[in-house]
């Protein structure tokens, strides 16, 4: 193929141009992941809840949490037959706001960046909810997972660019992207120091709370 025939990516540099397109790609598809460990993580902690656990998974939906705590409320004052439909509908409800986020995981990796910036602003919302009955390490998990979303939002943004630069032959606009200025591979590195940072810190917040918890059990013994 000579260079006339060349897609003006690959007639930069071949290597640097598929590892970066890779990159893009892998980015743009682990945020949206992140919808689909948010669908799961909420219906686990339904099924938990309904079976009488005591175990919750932070990350998952504060609603499917609201709707479980009303049905329990309501369901502890009515018969045993009522109390049964109701619970029925609280699961419907619950799958239902669960396939809303699976909706948004399977169109955000289709490319549909409208789809995933919705998705992100109700789940910042669900952390709002979250964080009002005084659940910080929800909020915490919840932040975790929106800046997540948010590098795969960048990396939808970016491919959208990318495709456009093709379309009209920008080769500058392609080099923006493949070739990054330097300035920019520092800023990721820091975003990922940054991030690696925050891991730590939840971490170390996470175990202190174990550790609190495991205190007042025996306390209370």
């Amino acid at each position: 193929m000579n260079m006339e025939q060349q897609s003006p990516v690959m007639a930069t540099d071949p290597i640097q141009s598929a590892k970066r397109l890779l990159a893009l790609e892998s980015r743009a598809k682990n945020g949206a992941n992140w919808f689909f460990w948010i669908a799961g993580l909420s219906i686990l902690n339904s099924i938990i809840f309904y079976f009488d656990g005591a175990l919750t998974f932070v990350m998952g939906l504060g609603l499917t949490q609201i709707v479980d705590g009303f049905v329990y409320g309501m369901s502890q004052e009515l018969s045993t037959n009522v109390a049964g439909i109701l619970r029925g509908m609280g699961i419907l409800v619950n799958l239902l706001l669960a396939g809303v986020f699976v909706g948004f995981g399977y169109f955000a990796k289709k490319g549909m960046r409208w789809v995933l910036i919705t998705g992100m602003v109700i789940y910042a919302i669900d952390a709002v909810i979250v964080g009002l009955f005084g659940d910080w390490l929800g909020v915490l998990f919840h932040l975790l997972a929106l800046a997540g979303l948010w590098g795969g939002m960048r990396a939808i943004g970016q491919l959208a660019q990318l495709e456009n630069y093709q379309k009209h032959g920008d080769m500058a606009g392609i080099q923006s992207i493949i070739n990054p200025p330097v300035s920019t591979e520092m800023d990721t590195q820091r975003k990922r120091n940054f991030r690696l940072f925050s891991l730590i810190i939840i971490g170390l917040f996470g175990a202190l709370t174990l550790f609190v918890v495991v205190m007042v059990a025996l306390y209370a013994r």
